[in-house]
């Protein structure tokens, strides 16, 4: 059931970053909207992702049968990395942030890198808190990339027009009976 409530989550984010998106995008015939001229803070779209991935960790287990592992359980595993690593990215680049995006991500891979790395350098010292360092550890590392990904580089520069941010990218799965899909879409 958690794994249901999981693809749900994705599709809802995935339409919120899509509205949120097409917002900016101007229609023929529509003149210029107001411009701001304060950054605009856009983490709570990488937020919602992080917690879905976040639900999909704390569940993980939970329910599954014992035995070989399923092809069900284990396409989940792999969307709940892929949704870790790539998601917030692509809210980034939606909005017009590229290196933003590639700063997301390199804090994504190399954060948990660097957590298992002291987790085990402490571990190999003092064997009596072997899985408490390795697991805490990375575990930090993983909550380290999605904070300063929120805090620090979810702000979008006020845009020159309307039209300037017309352009959006953005994560989709669709699931049906049987099988499904996941992708990116866009727009300009």
């Amino acid at each position: 059931m958690h794994r249901g409530v999981f693809a749900g989550a994705i599709v809802l984010l995935t339409h919120v970053a899509i509205d949120a998106s097409a917002q900016t995008s101007s229609k023929a015939g529509q003149t210029d909207p107001p411009v701001s001229s304060s950054p605009t803070w856009y983490g709570w779209q990488t937020l919602a992702f992080d917690g879905v991935v976040a639900l999909d960790v704390a569940s993980f287990g939970y329910g599954q049968i014992p035995g070989p592992p399923s092809t069900i359980g284990t396409l989940w595993e792999v969307v709940g990395v892929t949704t870790y690593l790539a998601a917030a990215p692509i809210v980034h680049w939606a909005h017009g942030n590229v290196g933003a995006g590639f700063g997301s991500l390199a804090m994504r891979v190399f954060g948990p890198l660097v957590g298992l790395g002291m987790g085990l350098e402490l571990a190999f010292n003092n064997p009596s808190c072997f899985q408490v360092c390795f697991a805490g550890f990375t575990a930090a590392g993983m909550l380290v990339g999605p904070v300063v990904d929120a805090s620090v580089l979810a702000w979008a520069s006020p845009p020159q027009s309307a039209r300037a941010t017309g352009a959006w990218l953005a994560p989709a799965l669709a699931t049906r009976s049987g099988g499904g899909t996941i992708g990116v879409q866009g727009g300009f």
